[in-house]
């Protein structure tokens, strides 16, 4: 069975991975400083 995932590859997972945290990173601060 094939799971769909938003990346095909290592390279694209760990880009999306950076992405999010970089996401969840600057919604914090903008929390923060709000």
């Amino acid at each position: 069975s094939v799971i769909n995932l938003p990346f095909n590859t290592l390279e694209e997972f760990a880009n999306y991975g950076k992405y999010k945290l970089i996401v969840l990173e600057g919604s914090l601060d903008y929390d923060l400083f709000k």
